[in-house]
């Protein structure tokens, strides 16, 4: 393809990728990774079962007999 440009005397510029192109597109796309993250974080959370969705460490209530000091 870049022959036929040529024979066309089409004006072809070429601008390498420098190292620090990386970091802002990493930094642009952090957002995005958080977000994909966190959605994958609860999906998780959700297949734990009906009642345990979205209880994030909640401590469950302990039954008391009437043998059992309060």
């Amino acid at each position: 393809m870049s022959k036929a440009l040529r024979d066309k005397q089409v004006r072809i510029d070429v601008k390498e990728v420098r190292s620090g192109d990386w970091l802002i597109i990493l930094l642009n796309a952090l957002p995005l990774l958080l977000l994909v993250g966190f959605c994958l974080f609860l999906m998780r959370q959700m297949q734990a079962g009906g009642n345990k969705a979205l209880s994030f460490g909640k401590s469950r209530a302990r039954l008391l007999s009437a043998q059992q000091k309060k």
